[in-house]
């Protein structure tokens, strides 16, 4: 037993030596503190479109008057959320998408739609809207009033034969058609509303609205312009382009969709 002794004692010295050293004792490693995780913030429910609608009611005018004041000279369009207290008030006004980086249309559009009402759905709430301007630009009201008749049978002869929705053979994304048309026609209420907004207006209101737009990947419109429209009220084709926003498509296989579309509205 000695000379086992003696004889580690003579290994751990030679080791000493040589320059090595005892492997160190052995430390039970600390677990790292675990930062606490933050339950994320549930969603809020989305507010409904037609009450959306309502709530917009009255505003229309003064809001798409923004892009006017905030000098847009080409057509735009920004998408807005909001969120509305249980007393349906607005609140935390953001910009989600857009077309037009204007900080004054942002703030034009802020001010403007603080003073919309939006039921009282006593939850909170997230409400989106996308505001379009400067689609097309018309002529003053006398000049359409002289120019109606001919506008009219402008619009018999170009209406005849005329498809109402097409997806352009250009079209890099597919979707079915069928399925797109019932979606658009889903959406006639919204169409219905703005052309009631344009009779208050001109009772004698008539004409096409043509509209080009985009599908993109995630199934929401990306882009609507003006596609020649001679329905003479600015504010008719831009709330219909903001219909067009608010409805919701299937995701299309191979790319973006890119459509036309006609709607004619007749008074009488």
């Amino acid at each position: 037993m000695l000379r086992l002794k003696l004889s580690l004692l003579g290994s751990a010295l030679l080791l000493s030596a040589c320059g090595g050293s005892a492997p160190p004792p052995k430390v039970a490693s600390r677990a790292k503190p675990v930062a606490p995780r933050h339950p994320e913030r549930p969603a809020l429910p989305a507010v409904d479109i037609g009450q959306i609608v309502l709530g917009l009611r009255g505003h229309e005018e003064e809001l798409h008057e923004c892009f006017q004041l905030a000098g847009e000279q080409q057509p735009a369009f920004i998408e807005l959320v909001w969120n509305v207290t249980p007393d349906g008030e607005v609140s935390e006004v953001r910009a989600a998408r857009s077309t037009t980086s204007s900080k004054a249309l942002l703030e034009c559009l802020t001010e403007r739609l603080s003073q919309a009402r939006f039921g009282r759905p006593g939850h909170r709430s997230e409400a989106r809207w996308t505001f379009v301007g400067g689609l097309v630009r018309f002529e003053d009201a006398e000049t359409r009033k002289r120019n109606r008749v001919n506008e009219r049978r402008k619009n018999k002869r170009a209406n005849d034969g005329e498809e109402g929705i097409v997806i352009e053979r250009s079209s890099p994304g597919k979707l079915d058609f069928e399925t797109v048309e019932g979606i658009v026609q889903n959406g006639y209420k919204l169409f219905a509303h703005c052309y009631r907004d344009g009779l208050s207006r001109d009772p004698g209101l008539g004409g096409a609205v043509r509209l080009r737009f985009v599908i993109g990947a995630d199934g929401r419109v990306a882009r609507v312009i003006d596609g020649g429209s001679d329905l003479p009220d600015a504010g008719v084709v831009a709330c219909v382009a903001e219909g067009f926003f608010a409805l919701q498509f299937l995701k299309p296989a191979g790319g973006n969709v890119h459509l036309r579309y006609r709607m004619h509205f007749d008074a009488g």
